[in-house]
């Protein structure tokens, strides 16, 4: 049960890191393929150009063991769960909530 509630809240945590105005969708982000499903979600979100392709790809090579973790339903640290989202917060604030000089 505690690995299932885990679970759910990373979810809740990854939507609203990258789509907050649709956060009720967090659901897409239980599946077992994870990662293709952040890959493909985080390109349309942040994917405005080659550049923010690339470096979610390397990012999420980079996180690939712990999001098969997430996927495995087993139990990561705090630094892993931590990583993961605060790269998600850095691309979306490089990419998204870009300011204007």
């Amino acid at each position: 049960m505690e690995n299932k509630l885990d679970r759910e809240l990373i979810a809740r945590n990854i939507i609203n890191i990258l789509d907050v105005k649709n956060c009720t969708n967090y659901m897409i982000f239980m599946n077992e393929n994870l990662y293709e499903i952040l890959l493909d979600y985080t390109i349309k979100v942040f994917g405005v150009n080659d550049e923010a392709i690339e470096e979610i790809k390397s990012f999420l090579i980079n996180c690939k063991s712990i999001i098969i973790e997430i996927e495995n339903n087993s139990p990561i640290s705090i630094e892993d769960k931590n990583k993961l989202m605060t790269g998600l917060i850095c691309i979306k604030r490089k990419y998204i909530l870009k300011t204007t000089p």
